[in-house]
């Protein structure tokens, strides 16, 4: 039995993934070996406050634990991935919008045509986007005048 780690469809909210075939390196294109944290299973649902929890709450609840997965590029197998199965797809979707090194331009622009194109793929109702890091260009390197101490 490998310590290859796929998630399906059968597994539980919470449970680690099963080994299968279906995470096969020859037909996922290669990869690397990593130690991911998964979400041990409870009776209790797991919550992680984004803010200060009510006093004696903690932030987090559950418990994680290791397991050795193959992590692997997906775009050599994207029209095979689903949802369901992988926990993931890729979607190819034009965008006329430019302005990634504005943060407040994205919140504007590039969330609704990502939540609307979200939306349509899962089914969802609402669609939420939350984190924005904009790409922005390297300050020049600068010359070291002296060796760095070890």
């Amino acid at each position: 039995m490998s310590d290859t780690l796929t998630a399906s469809p059968e597994r539980q909210i919470g449970e680690p993934p099963r080994s299968s075939n279906d995470n096969d390196p020859a037909r996922l294109g290669g990869g690397v070996r990593a130690r991911i944290n998964y979400l041990d299973p409870s009776s209790e649902r797991p919550r992680a406050y984004q803010y200060d929890p009510p006093p004696g709450v903690p932030l987090r609840t559950g418990t994680y634990a290791e397991y050795p997965v193959l992590v692997r590029n997906g775009r050599a197998v994207a029209d095979d991935l689903s949802l369901d199965r992988e926990g993931f797809l890729f979607a190819r979707q034009p965008t006329a919008f430019e302005r990634f090194n504005d943060s407040d331009a994205v919140k504007a622009g590039y969330y609704p045509e990502v939540e609307r194109l979200v939306k349509q793929l899962t089914g969802a109702r609402r669609v939420w986007s939350s984190i924005t890091m904009c790409a922005t260009r390297r300050a020049p390197r600068r010359k070291r005048t002296a060796p760095r101490s070890r």
